[in-house]
Order: C-alpha cells, then structure tokens, then sequence
C-alpha cells in the first residue's frame, strides 16, 4: 500500500503486532464463512495467512503472497491510489447530478460545483509524481480545500432543492477521512 513507505519501524512493528491480534481473532469468523462457500484464490490465501498468523509462522511470507495475488503492492500511477480513485468517482456523480440542475445556475452552482470537484483528484494526481513529502501535503491539502468547497456545494444544492446530494455527501465525508490519513502519513515526523 502506498501509506507503507511512509512508515517508521516501530509504527510497522506496533501495526503488525496489532494486525496479528485482530487476525487471531477474525480466523474462526472467516474459517466459517469460507468452509461453506467457494473458494476464490484470494480466499484461500487469506485463509494460508490467517492460519499461519494463528501460529506466528510462516506469517510474513503469507502475506507477501497475498499482497502479490491481491494487488496491493506499492502505487506506481495516481489511478492506483485509492484516494484518487473515490475522488475521480464523486466528480462523475457530481456530473450526472448536475445535469438536472436548473439552466439558470449554469454559469452559477453548476459550474462552480464542478470546478471544485474535479479539483479534487486532479491534485492527488499532480501530488503524486512530486518527490518531496512536503511538496505532496502541499497537494493534498489544496485536494482538502477543494473537497471541502465541493462538499459546501452540495449542501446549498440540497437546501436549494435542486437534487437530494446526502449520498455524495457521505462519499465526500469519506473521501476527507481518506484524504486526512494519507496527508498525516506525509507529515508524520
């Protein structure tokens, strides 16, 4: 995952003895539910990490495994991150939602609505490829800005009754929690 580079030994240490405990605890949970249903691939190496989490063996070749099979490797385009991916979904929303918007706030609500919102991930992507973590907070936060200005936007679209926008509103919210983690990765001393 992208967030991995950015982190120092003793955090890596405290998240995997963490990722372990929860592993433990999650195995049977997951042991039902995929003893009962198909196995994909995927599944089965979970289920290869899961056990040897169980038994602290073998755990960290088990999950390389599964990060290969699943994709998760380190990002090497701004379409892989996850943040870039949610964003770049909520500007196709806003459009569509736009669409209905009265005429007269073509050059209004409408516009500035989309402006903001396409200002989103087309920051994360100028963001990514900068080689400085303080040049790519520098990014992000502009990203922030422009989510929260996005997520305003459709406040006053709701209140204006111009369209119901609490589901993108909800995307939004979730797109800044996701925004924030990555932002504080960057800034972390």
């Amino acid at each position: 995952m992208f967030f991995s580079s950015f982190l120092t030994p003793k955090k890596t240490t405290k998240i995997l003895i963490t990722t372990i405990d929860f592993l433990r605890k999650s195995f049977l949970i997951l042991k039902t539910k995929f003893c009962h249903s198909e196995q994909s691939e995927e599944s089965g190496v979970l289920l290869q990490i899961l056990r040897f989490a169980q038994n602290d063996k073998g755990f960290f070749k088990a999950l390389k495994d599964f990060r290969k099979k699943s994709n998760m490797e380190k990002a090497k385009h701004f379409t892989d991150l996850l943040i870039w991916q949610k964003a770049h979904q909520l500007v196709l929303a806003v459009y569509k939602l736009t669409e209905n918007f009265p005429k007269h706030e073509l050059f209004g609500l409408t516009s500035q609505i989309r402006r903001s919102t396409v200002s989103v991930p087309a920051n994360i992507a100028e963001g990514f490829r900068k080689k400085t973590k303080p040049d790519k907070a520098k990014f992000m936060n502009i990203a922030q800005g422009s989510l929260d200005e996005t997520h305003y936007y459709l406040i006053l679209a709701n209140d204006l009754q111009y369209a119901n926008t609490t589901v993108l509103q909800t995307q939004a919210e979730e797109i800044a929690k996701i925004l924030n983690s990555y932002i504080h990765t960057l800034t972390e001393k």
